[in-house]
């Protein structure tokens, strides 16, 4: 196993400072070390420039280092935004690592076929291998996508290797994918096994420091007292949307064999969905008057 710390400094001594991804256990550790690193103030020093990335067959200058902004992580909420927000990135001058668990790569077909591989614009890609063919045990929807990561990496163009587990691999790995991404433009992706990277817990916690800024404490920035206070409404938002979905499963009880039918749940008018046995409303009622409140 390696460090986190030791794949992050490698990468980010390219140029390499904005991480997205979606979570999975395997790379928590990644997640950790750089929201840490970035609440720290930690910063990019010296770095070595990206080589151009090549757009549509024209080189751009402007993308040959990072900005030195220092490690930043941006949680996606699908594998298809987080590429696009690593292809976002990158064209502004802000190489990105983008993260997702392999059940999800199917999610970042799209952007990865029409929009990086047809105007060359690479991003370094690591995905976790659940279901890894004679791997760990693992859970039973892994075990088709695990079987077919690697060949769905090679029908979208894109050159993987295993992620390096030893330290003295790391420097090496990085730089035969840096390499390749300047030289073709297009993405390249390390494939994480089970245990590759040792565990690292998060230090820094937003909402530990809660009491601190709601006394005036210093020492708390203001991204973090506008989280902490958008936090205290998001749980205010919930409790009452809370006692409506229960007021709307009664109701739904009601219904019986009707199916679905328009239903008033508080002053929130939504399309929901009942169940005729009466097991109460869907998740699409719970979309539409959350969307409602917001």
């Amino acid at each position: 196993m390696i460090r986190a710390e030791s794949f992050v400094r490698a990468v980010q001594k390219r140029g390499f400072e904005l991480w997205t991804g979606v979570p999975c256990s395997y790379l928590k550790p990644f997640i950790n070390y750089v929201i840490d690193a970035g609440r720290a103030g930690d910063k990019t020093p010296g770095q070595e420039p990206f080589r151009p990335v090549t757009v549509s067959g024209r080189q751009s200058s402007s993308l040959e280092t990072s900005t030195g902004r220092g490690l930043q992580y941006i949680p996606a909420v699908n594998e298809g935004d987080a590429v696009a927000i690593a292809t976002g990135s990158t064209l502004a001058g802000r190489p990105a690592v983008v993260m997702f668990q392999n059940s999800g790569l199917g999610n970042a077909v799209n952007p990865l076929s029409s929009l990086n591989y047809i105007f060359k614009i690479p991003v370094l890609i690591i995905t976790s291998l659940r279901g890894e063919p004679g791997g760990p045990h693992d859970e039973p929807q892994h075990e088709l996508m695990g079987a077919i990561t690697t060949g769905m990496l090679e029908i979208l163009k894109i050159r993987w290797e295993y992620f390096p587990t030893e330290e003295a691999e790391v420097e090496a790995a990085v730089d035969r994918a840096v390499r390749h991404m300047g030289e073709t433009g297009l993405p390249f992706a390390f494939v994480m096994r089970k245990d590759s990277v040792e565990p690292y817990a998060l230090k820094s916690r937003v909402v530990e420091r809660a009491e601190t800024a709601r006394k005036g404490g210093s020492g708390v920035s203001e991204e973090e007292r506008s989280l902490i206070g958008a936090r205290a409404g998001l749980e205010g938002k919930k409790s009452a949307f809370r006692g409506d979905l229960e007021e709307a499963t009664l109701a739904g009880a009601k219904v019986g064999s009707e199916g679905r039918v328009p239903l008033e749940v508080g002053k929130v008018s939504a399309a929901a969905a009942l169940a005729g046995s009466g097991n109460g409303v869907t998740h699409e009622a719970e979309r539409a008057s959350e969307a409602v409140r917001a």
